[in-house]
């Protein structure tokens, strides 16, 4: 078995729906016996569009590695959660800051009043939203949160909550999912962790596993495969671990990438250098 694990913001897609080009490239890949295993910062719900084109393998990660989901059914089957205590911590750190709160929580996106992106957003993906989130303050169990802003406004946002003396890393995982996107997760969550989980639940032992991610929430996927993937316009960090670099431009971009995949599939499992397509 051959595996495609890939992000879709940013890797497949860079705006709007999926490229023709891209289409077409994965099918020729799936033609030649590969899977694509989508790994991404989304729900299920607001990936439809890309599972109904692609039709990618049946298990996907979901929530930046929170969620594993079985695809046809639309069912949860793995899912990792954030303890009340830490979550009501971290909501009145940055409960003033100009940002934009989202919790999920199962298939469900949680928020305030004033978070009229995050409602328009969501509400035009079909995801349920909930603008109920009046005070600092849940007792549920969410998958994660993420918060939505400028770039300078969400590092101030990372420092507060990087020095509060009841948030470290043994009890949340705190990463970049985007620009505008910083992401809190349950300890231990990440999509290179629900890849080696998602493998173990069917007892997969790919003759050749390649991810492709363009963010800091894709670092841990691209260095649990054989061989980690990213656009030219990729963060420095996921550069580093990557040893095929594409066209950040999709439509040239993975064409480029699935015709060094069927033309190099052994060679690529043993690269120590960095290939620029």
């Amino acid at each position: 078995m051959k595996i495609l694990a890939t992000d879709i913001d940013g890797t497949l897609i860079n705006n709007g729906p999926l490229n023709q080009s891209v289409v077409a490239a994965l099918k020729r890949l799936k033609r030649d016996g590969w899977e694509i295993l989508l790994a991404t910062g989304r729900l299920i719900q607001s990936s439809l569009d890309v599972i109904k084109t692609i039709e990618p393998y049946n298990l996907g990660i979901f929530s930046d590695g929170a969620q594993i989901c079985e695809i046809s059914a639309g069912r949860i089957i793995s899912e990792k959660t954030l303890i009340p205590e830490i979550v009501n911590i971290v909501l009145s750190r940055i409960w003033y800051i100009p940002l934009e709160i989202q919790i999920f929580n199962g298939d469900q996106v949680i928020c305030r009043k004033r978070d009229i992106e995050t409602s328009i957003f969501f509400n035009s993906l079909k995801v349920q939203v909930l603008p109920e989130l009046d005070e600092p303050y849940l007792e549920i169990n969410p998958t994660r949160i993420i918060l939505y802003g400028q770039p300078e406004i969400l590092i101030k946002a990372e420092s507060l909550l990087r020095n509060c003396p009841y948030i470290t890393e043994t009890n949340i995982h705190i990463t970049w999912s985007g620009e505008n996107f910083l992401d809190i997760l349950p300890f231990g969550v990440s999509k290179g962790n629900a890849l080696t989980e998602l493998l173990a639940m069917k007892d997969i032992h790919p003759d050749i596993l390649v991810a492709i991610g363009d963010h800091m929430s894709d670092l841990e996927m691209l260095i649990a495969s054989d061989l980690g993937v990213c656009p030219s316009n990729a963060l420095s960090q996921v550069r580093a671990v990557s040893r095929v670099v594409y066209p950040s431009d999709v439509r040239v971009g993975i064409p480029k990438l699935v015709d060094f995949l069927l033309k190099n599939e052994e060679y690529s499992k043993n690269m120590t250098n960095t290939l620029i397509l």
